[in-house]
């Protein structure tokens, strides 16, 4: 009979901690859900509260087709959860491409559009690829239909150093980065310079600029002009290249017509491509060199030693013309 009498007493005292937690344990949560803590907590994308959005420390992960779209991190922000605008304090977004990390950006301040996830980030904005170039401008906006990034203000950038220890400096008005195509693309008034090797500088110019942000390869286009020690180079196009799987600087190709000048000579040719470390200039595609008062012709005209010497392929004609 006590034994009948002790199994009925806790079956009860069970009972009541049931309850307890079925009923009591619910509500905390829901308490919790509500509290300035979790409001710094990390909110995941397709959240439908419409409480207001305030508080410190904020963390935002947006995800699109099963794949990490971008992430956000804020100091601090205010504005609605679903319908509105957020405005955040020392913002920082992180972009993907197949969950895979493509740009970082940073700012002082930013604001987003809880709707279209559209973005702006403002005051000291840095912007910083996947494989280290780096991109100063005073604004930049993000449109999240597009996925692109891009500024109408003036910008700087800074390429990363290569084996040499030497980066790309270049400045520009605009820039636009699709990034699902991993490119950055300086629109307009396009002004670079390098050191190279023998720590001579190198200054490039043009209307546009287009990186890679998976490699350090660099394109210049429209009214490019290359400048080094007494030399220049001009061309429609012109392409920076790299060793294969180093970042090494290895030459410069200048296509669709290119023009070299310098204080002895005045060459044409289809294509140019300048190897500074060899101090070499190779002309293809209908080459041909004025210097004094002879011209020569050929399949191929190489430069050696900084233009000393001359070597010509197949050459077709080296006239000297008569002094008047």
């Amino acid at each position: 009979m006590f034994k009948k009498f002790r199994l009925i007493i806790f079956s009860f005292l069970l009972l009541i901690l049931f309850l307890e937690v079925f009923v009591g344990f619910p509500k905390q949560l829901e308490h919790d859900k509500d509290s300035p803590e979790n409001q710094s907590a990390q909110t995941t994308a397709g959240d439908s509260s419409e409480k207001e959005m305030s508080g410190t420390g904020i963390h935002y992960v947006e995800s699109r087709g099963g794949h990490k779209d971008w992430e956000l991190f804020s100091d601090s922000a205010e504005g609605s959860g679903n319908k509105g605008q957020w405005d955040l304090n020392k913002v920082n977004i992180h972009f993907y491409q197949d969950d895979k990390l493509q740009f970082r950006v940073s700012g002082e301040k930013g604001k987003i559009d809880t709707e279209t996830k559209d973005m702006t980030i403002q005051g000291k904005v840095i912007t910083t690829s996947a494989n280290g170039y780096r991109f100063e401008s005073p604004i930049l906006y993000y449109k999240a239909k597009l996925r692109t990034l891009h500024t109408p203000e003036k910008v700087k950038m800074t390429s990363p150093p290569d084996s040499q220890g030497s980066p790309l400096n270049l400045t520009g008005l605009g820039m636009e980065s699709p990034i699902d195509r991993n490119i950055m693309k300086i629109l307009k008034n396009v002004r670079a310079e390098k050191k190279m090797s023998d720590q001579k500088e190198m200054v490039i110019t043009s209307e546009q600029a287009l990186f890679s942000s998976i490699d350090n390869s660099a394109h210049f286009s429209k009214k490019v002009l290359i400048e080094y020690q007494k030399m220049k180079i001009e061309g429609p196009e012109a392409d920076f290249f790299y060793k294969t799987g180093t970042d090494f600087f290895q030459s410069i190709q200048v296509r669709g017509g290119a023009r070299l000048s310098d204080p002895l000579r005045q060459a044409t040719s289809d294509t140019l491509q300048f190897d500074p470390d060899l101090n070499q200039m190779v002309l293809k595609g209908s080459p041909r060199v004025v210097q004094n008062e002879d011209e020569v012709l050929g399949d191929e005209i190489i430069f050696t030693d900084g233009g000393r010497k001359v070597k010509v392929k197949n050459l077709k004609a080296h006239v000297e013309k008569d002094e008047k």
